[in-house]
């Protein structure tokens, strides 16, 4: 059907290729050709929906699960490296061809989403090869795996609706997209289109994409051009976007960054900004996990940091600088290695036949990660934590404990840096609020109520010791919010929110119409959902139960000493 500028195909494909097994073509190339046909020069969305594994096709021979190790005491310390090298190795695409057919999809400006549902958790349905469809033309890339475990609220067939109908939906975005790079002389652009992942077939300062929206994140790494160097006090980065808006006028948007330039290693020092360096972090290893292994990148990483933290040495004042027995972080760098903590925690940078997760798991995180933008790529490293109850403070909502918050005394919005960076153990609690309008509106009394509705309290250095037994406590890790409920709790409070004062694991929640209580955390669970771009769902968790760990194993405040202790064995005897 088209609307508008977009159109959309919706049709159902059994893999990445369904035609016997002599060799016959692949279903998925024919069927992306004649969705193409269909939609003509004007461009538009196609939705592919596999609930088959991989085991035709491109597929079929070459990318098949390698059988585990044999159980028992006298394995070989190889065989078990064999086996994790073999799972590593269906995490990267081995064939271009579909990447080729994602090139054909940009160049008649269609964009190609993905919901992919394995007709049971251990079927290999190698999302690494078919990601590339999505990733070179902007779409959007679902596994829905986790639907299927026993943990899982709520029938598959319901996940796999709710997923194409996100996917189907038409949504703000900008169609028929041209980006185009310029910097002053003395910098030129690098790794431009491996970090972003987009059609190939234009000049390297041009990048085409036919569809963005308001989640698109995009990289770039500036290198300096030695036979030209830089002259002046700034340098300047433009980005000219050319794009059709949803009348289908074509317009231009044009953003020049200036940068000073300088040659004093403190300044530089000062100008960092975190949560974009774990962001360009991110969207390289990404890249980089595709040619190499993943222990080979943690290594450096981490050899990385221990090389930074003896070089901030130099930005200390003369007298700290003699000191050789303890590490001095510069404050502009101060977060850095809780940044590294949470990336070096990142299952794809593990041993995966340690992790329990499936290659197809592991590349649905990566993609995941690899379209983030900064904010959301913080909340998915670094999971924030609301929290929503204390028995010990009140019967009801937990409140900041300096200020009750009220429809008539709403808290002012959290600043973007405070709810990005995480504070050091120990930090008091804050009000954590829900993001200010885009358009500048002023907020009335009616917003007030809103907003008073989905404020919370945030522990900003969440660690199990922070976590008591009579509180409730909501952890946003971006793909899904967990919500625990603690043995102590106030029983009053537990039956508003669940209509029983023992709940289970994945009690559903009463509705918002069932009292005040029920309607704010309702409320504040819409919120989180509509501040990104997939659905989260929500997982009941009740201390003690056998799922805890979903909840207690994200806190990433847990491991930093120990972490800085090993940097600091690292790092001093190179000072």
């Amino acid at each position: 059907s088209g609307i508008g500028a977009s159109a959309t195909f919706g049709g159902a494909v059994m893999g990445p290729g369904a035609e016997g097994d002599a060799g016959g073509p692949a279903a998925l190339p024919s069927a992306v050709r004649l969705a193409l046909s269909v939609l003509g020069t004007g461009g538009g969305r196609l939705v592919l929906v596999s609930v088959s594994g991989a085991s035709h096709g491109y597929a079929k021979g070459t990318r098949s699960l390698p059988p585990p190790p044999a159980l028992g005491a006298h394995v070989e310390a190889n065989a078990n490296e064999e086996f994790n090298a073999g799972l590593e190795r269906l995490t990267r695409p081995e064939n271009t061809a579909l990447r080729s057919l994602a090139n054909e999809c940009a160049r008649a400006n269609v964009e190609v989403s993905l919901v992919l549902l394995p007709p049971s958790a251990s079927v290999f349905m190698d999302c690494a090869s078919l990601a590339q469809l999505s990733r070179w033309t902007g779409g959007r890339f679902e596994y829905l795996q986790s639907v299927l475990s026993e943990e899982a609220v709520g029938e598959p067939a319901a996940h796999l609706e709710r997923a194409i109908r996100d996917a189907m939906r038409i949504k703000r975005t900008a169609t028929h997209t041209v980006l185009r790079l310029r910097t002053s002389r003395g910098l030129k652009t690098q790794r431009w289109r491996q970090l972003t992942g987009a059609h190939e077939d234009m000049d390297d300062n041009y990048i085409v994409l036919p569809s963005v929206d308001r989640f698109t994140s995009l990289a770039v790494e500036l290198k300096l051009d030695e036979a030209k160097p830089l002259h002046g006090e700034f340098a300047y980065l433009q980005t000219a976007l050319l794009y059709s808006d949803a009348n289908g006028e074509r317009r231009i948007r044009v953003l020049t960054r200036q940068m000073p330039v300088t040659d004093d290693l403190s300044k530089l020092a000062q100008s960092l900004n975190p949560p974009a360096s774990l962001g360009l972090w991110c969207k390289g290893l990404c890249t980089d996990l595709e040619g190499k292994a993943a222990k080979t990148l943690r290594d450096a990483l981490e050899s990385d940091l221990i090389d930074s933290l003896v070089a901030q040495r130099s930005l200390c004042p003369p007298p700290l600088k003699r000191i050789k027995d303890e590490i001095i972080l510069s404050r502009p760098l101060a977060l850095m290695p809780l940044f590294m903590l949470a990336l070096l925690r990142f299952p794809a940078l593990s041993h995966l036949a340690g992790t329990g997760l499936s290659p197809d798991q592991t590349v649905a995180l990566l993609e995941t990660l690899r379209r983030l933008p900064l904010h959301l790529t913080c909340l998915m490293l670094l999971p924030r934590l609301h929290l929503i109850h204390r028995r010990g403070v009140s019967d009801g909502w937990a409140f900041p404990p300096d200020k009750a918050i009220s429809p008539t005394t709403p808290t002012p919005p959290t600043p973007p840096e405070a709810t990005s960076v995480p504070q050091p153990r120990g930090a008091p609690l804050q009000p954590s609020s829900s993001a200010p309008s885009e358009d500048g509106h002023t907020e009335t009394s009616s917003d007030a109520v809103t907003r008073a509705l989905v404020d919370t309290v945030e522990v900003l250095m969440p660690a199990q010791s922070e976590i008591a037994s009579d509180g409730i406590y909501l952890l946003d890790t971006l793909q899904e919010l967990v919500l625990w409920v603690g043995s102590q709790s106030a029983p009053s409070f537990v039956e508003a929110l669940f209509g029983t004062k023992t709940p289970a694991d994945n009690a559903p929640l009463l509705p918002r119409s069932a009292n005040e209580h029920s309607a704010r955390l309702q409320k504040l669970v819409e919120t989180l959902r509509s501040q990104r771009p997939q659905y989260a769902p929500l997982r009941v968790v009740v201390q003690g139960s056998l799922q805890q760990q979903r909840f207690m194993g994200r806190l990433f405040g847990d491991g930093y000493d120990s972490f800085m202790l090993h940097l600091q064995s690292m790092a001093l005897p190179k000072l």
